[in-house]
């Protein structure tokens, strides 16, 4: 089973997203939505590191959700009652509740323009004041250029077939504020070829 990652990194990398996150202001009492949440390898530290009730996670691929909860998550399930969906258009509000985090590592990585701004558009009707989308994503370079496709590419519920994408710094920059949304890059941390960046409301805009 496709675990995210080669398995050297399995552990190491998994900490980066709650790292950025409590440099971001993550507390136990944070509401965090975690997108594509795959085997929980990252969910695991947030879920450890939250209060009952506090995480939610989305990942259709059923299976490999499964394996994580019984392999990885195992009783620390029942003692931190974390909640999940299986849904694959990017919906927030399935869980009838906002957020201060959301959390897509190694998403925006694959996912369409399209889809990124779909997310964007999703955390701006869910968050709660003050709210943080913390993300990662590879910057274009020669050998991967700025990708204008509408589709995911990698991995997922429905390909077993691998492959990565880019987005120009400047699109995102763009599209966020065409939400009423700011970046803030993440300058210091970068993981496995990734960089971070944390998306919140624009300065001065409606809560």
């Amino acid at each position: 089973m496709f675990v995210g990652c080669p398995l050297e990194f399995f552990e190491t990398t998994a900490r980066d997203p709650l790292c950025v996150a409590l440099m971001a202001g993550l507390r136990r009492d944070s509401a965090v939505l975690e997108v594509g949440c795959g085997c929980l390898r990252v969910g695991y530290w947030f879920i450890g590191y939250l209060d009952a009730g506090k995480y939610c996670g989305i990942e259709p691929n059923i299976k490999m959700l499964d394996a994580g909860r019984e392999l990885i998550l195992g009783d620390l399930a029942g003692e931190k009652k974390p909640c999940f969906s299986h849904n694959d258009d990017f919906d927030f509000g399935v869980f009838a509740t906002s957020f201060d985090f959301v959390i897509a590592y190694s998403i925006w990585s694959h996912a369409s323009k399209p889809q990124i701004a779909r997310m964007l558009d999703a955390f701006r009707e869910m968050a709660r004041p003050g709210a943080r989308f913390v993300a990662s994503w590879y910057v274009p370079s020669a050998n991967l250029p700025d990708y204008q496709g509408t589709t995911w590419v990698g991995r997922s519920h429905q390909s077993d077939v691998p492959g990565v994408v880019t987005h120009d710094p400047a699109w995102l920059v763009a599209t966020a504020a065409a939400h009423g949304l700011e970046c803030q890059f993440i300058d210091d941390l970068m993981t496995l070829g990734q960089n971070w960046v944390v998306v919140t409301r624009a300065t001065g805009g409606a809560t």
